[in-house]
């Protein structure tokens, strides 16, 4: 094909290294400062750009470098969703005197030179010879780890992607708008709108680009909490949004494109267990109350504590999500083993990189201070739960990480058991690893599945994104990590812009040795796995069945965003049923792909604006808020006009698409 054939050029190579540098910029520095986590969706914004930069030169990017970018850029984000804490949380357990296991931390993770630490965590000048080993195994420890993963996606790229139909937003929207680029047709007016549109109403909302140029500009919130309301008919019930959860534009356009019964699922789920069945349990005196409090209190209060604690319980839900799909699935998985076509790397080559990736994957693990079984028993937990972050990613554009699950069931398996001892070594560092695997790692999967369904929608080779997202992590954990080592050691990582000197770790490894478990208890695991069997053996006996095991998990999981899931739902159900799947397809999707993209957009604006605002440049972060507002405003009005008068693509949002409206 040509776009494979073009994929690495230079050209796409250098965008993908100047941009990941941004990202990884904007991981660090940027997050600190401006409070906006980059994830997968920065990648989409990331294409834009590189696509806008490409046809100045008449020469716009082909396919396959899109996917070079795409896949290259993704993995880099999703990269820095943990991974920056390691070092400074270890070496906070280091200069403490106070923690009691100071004297079995490893040398090559935790250096001896209390000084060097300090300017870590302070800011000073860079002991190169104290951090060597720590760099070199922090590294090794991203590649390595990121690699495995990406070994487990691959004989499960088709089942996913052609079998289970996983929509995976993100790559869907990035796929929707390089078609329309490309083909330049009636589409691209739309989502020229949708571009506009998202970013516009963005730019009035609570915490986004107008208040960080102004603060006293009147913004909306675009939040409620009704849950004060209702306490006289429900108390300890919970209907509303936390304080820093707001419905944007790319949350709807992603909620949006999941299917329905999932999006119905998972907001009847969230008023279920949050808002119908507190009230009973309180009644009952099983689930304590205290009057006068919001949404975050009660739906904590339900998600712990009393006979039903849904955050505990999901962390079995998430087994079966994961898990049982693949066992029904099995045969066909199994002939596409057998059959293996068209696959980023030959059988034999899949099977050397899994073995090789596990080996050095436990030796990583193990070499940290516990037993080989441990670390192998870690690697397999994490596997599990890989495949269900891959559908909660891959059906809702979520991935949320329980560490504890996993935690628990070491806990089980090892300690409480008596095999190991809890006052040891090997209880300490299970539970710092292990949260260690869950925050560096648990995204990479998801990312690797997304380029899979992102090339799928193009028709660009596996190997390709393959190759693109093994350039990626290899970019970005050497990179990074040099990148991470200077920007703590100019700014200091406890202090501003970084402020990333927290103990997770060492802390994760200690609520382990104490056997804090938080309350979670082997029968809620069992019990949430049940929970989440349930809808499976249904659909088996009755097909039409509707709901969903992972509306479920989600609605257990995310009860801040049912109203937000209810709106889209609303929006889904009104699409499919006035307009059909060719007004679904043709008009809906290629307007929410650009409301996400305008949505982001301004989000990543917000941060640079207010990075700059906390910088000595401060004079001039209004100035270049109102810069980034023109630089996307003007030039996307300008194809929008160009592409066709307001009447013109309102007539093609509201026309009679051939099923209904």
């Amino acid at each position: 094909m040509e776009q494979d054939e073009r994929a690495f050029t230079p050209r796409a190579l250098l965008l993908s290294i100047a941009f990941g540098l941004l990202i990884l910029f904007g991981q660090t520095v940027i997050r600190g400062a401006g409070g906006y986590s980059w994830t997968g969706e920065a990648a989409l914004v990331i294409l834009a750009i590189s696509y806008a930069l490409s046809s100045m030169s008449k020469r716009p990017l082909s396919f396959g470098e899109m996917g070079v970018i795409f896949g290259s850029v993704e993995v880099m984000t999703v990269l820095f969703i943990g991974w920056q804490y390691i070092l400074p949380s270890w070496a906070i357990a280091g200069l403490s005197r106070d923690f009691p296991l100071r004297q079995i931390l490893p040398d090559f993770l935790v250096p001896r030179d209390e000084d060097a630490m300090r300017s870590l965590l302070l800011g000073g000048s860079i002991n190169w010879g104290a951090w060597i080993l720590p760099l070199t195994y922090v590294v090794l420890f991203a590649i390595i780890l990121t690699l495995f993963s990406y070994f487990n996606v691959i004989p499960l790229r088709r089942f996913y992607i052609e079998r289970e139909k996983l929509v995976f937003p993100v790559a869907t929207v990035g796929a929707k708008f390089s078609k329309i680029l490309k083909e330049r047709g009636v589409e691209l007016r739309i989502l020229y709108l949708g571009i506009l549109s998202g970013f516009i109403i963005s730019l009035f909302q609570r915490g986004h680009l107008l208040e960080a140029i102004w603060e006293e500009f009147p913004t909306a919130d675009l939040r409620f909490d009704l849950t004060p309301y209702l306490q006289s008919s429900f108390p300890g019930g919970a209907f509303g949004m936390d304080q820093g959860t707001q419905i944007t534009p790319d949350l709807i356009a992603w909620s949006f494109l999941i299917p329905l019964g999932i999006q119905v699922s998972i907001w009847i789920t969230a008023i279920v267990a949050y808002l119908l069945i507190p009230p009973v349990l309180v009644r009952m005196g099983l689930l304590p109350y205290e009057s006068g409090h919001d949404f975050s209190f009660y739906s904590s209060n339900a998600a712990v504590n009393g006979p039903l604690p849904w955050y505990h319980l999901s962390t079995g839900v998430y087994v079966a999500v994961g898990l049982i799909p693949i066992l029904v699935g099995a045969k066909y998985i199994v002939r596409n083993f057998r059959e293996w076509s068209d696959e980023p790397l030959s059988r034999k080559w899949l099977l050397i990189g899994w073995a090789l990736t596990f080996i050095f994957s436990i030796f990583l693990l193990s070499i940290l201070g516990m037993s080989p079984a441990i670390a192998l028993a870690i690697l397999i937990l994490q596997a599990i739960y890989w495949q269900g972050y891959i559908w909660t990613l891959g059906m809702s554009n979520w991935i949320v990480p329980i560490n504890l699950g996993i935690r628990g069931i070491l806990d089980q398996i090892f300690f409480s058991s008596g095999i190991f001892s809890r006052a040891s070594s090997d209880a300490f560092f299970s539970g710092a690893a292990n949260a260690m695997v869950t925050d560096s790692i648990s995204a990479q999967p998801t990312a690797s599945a997304e380029g899979f369904k992102f090339s799928s929608e193009l028709n660009i080779k596996a190997k390709t994104i393959f190759r693109a997202q093994v350039f990626g992590i290899v970019f970005g954990a050497l990179a990074g990590s040099l990148l991470l080592l200077l920007s703590f050691h100019i700014w200091g990582a406890a202090k501003k812009p970084l402020e990333m000197a927290v103990t997770t770790y060492p802390e994760e490894g200690l609520l382990t040795v104490m056997d804090q478990l938080g309350g979670w208890d082997p029968i809620y695991f069992l019990w949430g796995f049940l929970i989440g069997a349930i809808p499976f053996i249904i659909k088996g006996i009755f097909p039409i069945f509707g709901i969903s095991a992972l509306g479920i998990l989600l609605g257990l999981l995310l009860p801040g965003y049912a109203a937000l899931y209810m709106l889209t739902s609303l929006l889904r159900f009104l699409a499919e049923r006035y307009g059909g799947e060719t007004f679904l397809q043709d008009k809906a999707v290629p307007f929410f792909a650009g409301f996400a993209i305008g949505g982001v957009l301004n989000a990543i604006g917000t941060s640079v604006v207010l990075i700059v605002k906390s910088s000595p440049l401060s004079p001039i972060s209004g100035p270049l808020g109102a810069l980034i507002i023109l630089a996307v405003i003007l030039p996307v009005m300008r194809s929008y006009m160009r592409s066709g008068d307001f009447e013109r693509v309102t007539q093609l949002l509201l026309e009679d698409s051939g099923d209904g409206i």
